[in-house]
């Protein structure tokens, strides 16, 4: 048995299951599409399933940094419109393009 920080006892295979990552299952999937990610990772020498999963990690980081620069861009405009007059702002990206 495999005991937790918290005392809590797990079989071996209970233990081992919650070390390795979660199982995605993508129904549906279009033999063209299936077919070409397929190839994508054999260009680069991947299993499909190492493939997927870089990309799925991309995503998730692309994603985490949409919502931090998103949360940037509502901290500016509460800023901006705190402090800058909206006129201001259109005569400066007016005179910008002069």
């Amino acid at each position: 048995m495999v005991r937790r920080a918290n005392g809590c006892t797990l079989h071996p295979c209970q233990a081992m299951l919650e070390l390795m990552g979660k199982v995605v299952h993508v129904r549906d999937v279009p033999d063209e599409v299936h077919d070409k990610l397929a190839g994508l990772a054999g260009d680069q020498g991947l299993s499909l399933s190492a493939f997927m999963r870089r990309e799925m990690e991309h995503m998730a980081r692309r994603a985490e940094a949409a919502q931090r620069n998103a949360e940037v861009m509502r901290a500016a405009r509460r800023k901006i419109r705190s402090r800058v007059p909206t006129e201001e702002i259109v005569a400066a990206v007016h005179e910008g393009r002069e």
